[in-house]
């Protein structure tokens, strides 16, 4: 007998989400963050991938998407307006207890919807990822974003897209920029 999780996603509406849960989900974001990228990143408390303050504005400006089960938030993605009809996203995250449940599958319908809804027609991520290393993690997203459909398009440091942060890396990393066509 098979089990199936109802994995609802939304866009956060501003006064959903309670202080408390917009922090557990910026708990959630840097706890995945610094288990996935833990060589990358100091542990001393400098870095963190984002803070309520910043899941705020993202949540005024439409750009947060929540996925729930039972009404227990497991997962998180940040969706955001690039240029004209291009749009993008980040900090794709789903609870490492809930893993393998279709989280990020259903995190990406919503932001593949997002993006149609707000009349984008490419998508982009940007993939971190060590330039002296293949690192396990970013090589299951990279298979899993071709999968998706996402082309790689170009390479960048991690510098010249966040400068303010680019000092705390603690090795050489550039970002791989993959784009999507959307058709409508």
């Amino acid at each position: 007998m098979q089990t199936f999780t109802k994995i609802t996603t939304s866009v956060v509406k501003n006064g959903a989400l309670s202080t408390l849960q917009i922090t557990n989900v910026a708990k959630l974001i840097n706890q995945v963050y610094l288990q996935t990228e833990s060589d990358f990143w100091p542990h001393n408390g400098l870095y963190e991938r984002t803070n309520a303050v910043k899941l705020i504005r993202y949540i005024k400006n439409n750009e947060l998407i929540i996925a729930t089960i039972a009404d227990q938030i497991v997962g998180a993605v940040h969706v955001y307006p690039i240029e004209n009809d291009h749009c993008g996203f980040g900090m794709l995250v789903a609870s490492p207890k809930k893993r393998g449940l279709g989280i990020g599958t259903s995190l990406m319908k919503s932001v593949e919807n997002w993006a149609l809804a707000n009349n984008y027609k490419t998508i982009q991520l940007e993939l971190l990822k060590p330039k002296a290393y293949i690192h396990p993690e970013k090589e299951f997203l990279h298979k899993w974003y071709t999968e998706l459909g996402y082309t790689f398009i170009n390479k960048t440091t991690y510098g010249d897209l966040y400068p303010e942060q680019s000092h705390l890396l603690k090795i050489p990393c550039d970002f791989e920029i993959y784009q999507k066509k959307l058709k409508n």
